[in-house]
């Protein structure tokens, strides 16, 4: 027991010692660690079930509107576009986000490494910031991607579930048009 306490005050001295060491720069981490943290929440508040399914309407309609192959109206082409300008944002979700939350995984361990690192007085301050950069630049990085993905998906899938009954309506058309010019 005697021994037990003489380790533990041994290693909390060592500990205390290192992150005496570079207060501001763990201060720092965890800050970015934060970030992180807020990121995965926002990724995860996603509805993941209604953005797939949203995505796997819009192909089955986009597929039926494009196999006819008259020739549309400048309005009709110009309200397809409209009704399929967020299939990009659904497609790249789908494609994305599995790594999108791999990627937050390996940056969450990179910065606890490095904050266990700065704690235990391994890492110089030279080499900190260095390692700093690049986890911040690598989460810039990340959260851009992120943003540009899943930003506004509410606002998207209730303007597709509005406007589907119209884009059936000119799915209809064409097929009609389809027919008559067969």
């Amino acid at each position: 027991m005697k021994n037990i306490i003489i380790l533990f005050i041994v290693v909390s001295s060592l500990l205390g010692c290192g992150s005496s060491n570079s207060p501001k720069e763990i201060i720092e981490v965890e800050a970015l660690l934060s970030l992180v943290d807020e990121t995965e929440k926002m990724l995860l508040s996603i509805d993941t079930s209604r953005v797939f399914a949203t995505k796997k309407q819009m192909e089955i309609d986009y597929k039926e509107f494009t196999q006819y192959s008259d020739t549309l109206s400048r309005e009709e082409a110009f309200r397809f576009d409209d009704i399929f300008g967020s299939k990009k944002k659904f497609f790249r979700t789908a494609k994305s986000y599995e790594a999108f939350i791999s990627e937050i995984d390996n940056s969450r361990n990179q910065l606890n490494n490095l904050k266990a690192d700065l704690e235990n007085g391994l890492v110089k301050k030279e080499q900190y910031l260095s390692y700093y950069e690049s986890e911040k630049n690598a989460y810039d990085g990340l959260i851009n991607r992120i943003n540009k993905s899943i930003g506004n998906f509410d606002v998207a899938i209730s303007k597709y579930e509005l406007e589907r009954p119209e884009l059936l309506e000119l799915i209809e058309k064409r097929r009609i048009r389809s027919e008559k010019n067969e």
